[in-house]
């Protein structure tokens, strides 16, 4: 298990100089997490840092392109989509989340963060998904603790652009052969990516990628 921002990982990754900004994040989550109830209470500092490493571990396991667009679908407190937009500054990321209170929390992280290039869209996800801006839009779609695998996968396919990607979070010890249930018909499977702390070799989690047949 990755142990928080201490294991060295991000100056791993030659992201050193996040750092300062990674801080800044986890004391606002921890902050305004009563209020606005982003992340379980349960969760303490080291927990919120490991949360936002896997975040940053997956900014730099995709094959990002210049042009890509990644869409974080159910954003919560901006995990995975704002360490993504820390990593790539240059790509367009889109924070949709349908929570009043939440929203208000990423936008505030936005601003402070110097993030030009993060949009939250505020509402449910099936009604973004009509508006002819979004659909079909993203390269990506990030679906982190959505729903069951099939619901989240069907919120994920109208934001798709073509030869797009929906990317299931799991926890590294889940199988990665989940596309193969009945329930998953109409998505292929196109790779998995392991996310893992590059300090200490320890697994965080892995990433599954769908494209819509």
């Amino acid at each position: 298990m990755i142990s928080g921002f201490r294991s060295g990982a991000l100056d791993s990754w030659d992201l050193g100089h996040l750092l300062p900004l990674m801080q800044r994040y986890r004391d606002d989550i921890l902050l305004f997490n009563r209020a606005r109830n982003l992340v379980s209470r349960a969760l303490d500092n080291d927990a919120v840092e490991r949360l936002l490493l896997e975040g940053v571990a997956a900014g730099v396991a995709l094959p990002l392109e210049e042009s890509d667009r990644i869409l974080d679908l159910g954003s919560g407190a901006g995990i995975p989509g704002v360490p993504i937009a820390l990593v790539h500054p240059a790509t367009d990321v889109g924070l949709l989340e349908r929570r009043v209170g939440r929203c208000d929390f990423l936008r505030r992280e936005v601003a402070a963060l110097g993030l030009t290039r993060v949009a939250v869209l505020e509402g449910d996800a099936r009604v973004w998904a009509a508006d002819t801006e979004q659909a079909g839009r993203y390269r990506y779609v990030c679906l982190k603790a959505v729903a069951k695998p099939a619901a989240a996968l069907k919120l994920a396919r109208p934001f798709l652009c073509p030869n797009g990607h929906a990317v299931l979070f799991q926890r590294s010890d889940e199988r990665a052969d989940i596309a193969l249930q009945h329930e998953l018909t109409g998505w292929a499977p196109a790779g998995t990516l392991p996310l893992t702390d590059p300090a200490t070799n320890a697994p965080i989690a892995a990433l599954t990628l769908f494209e819509a047949v």
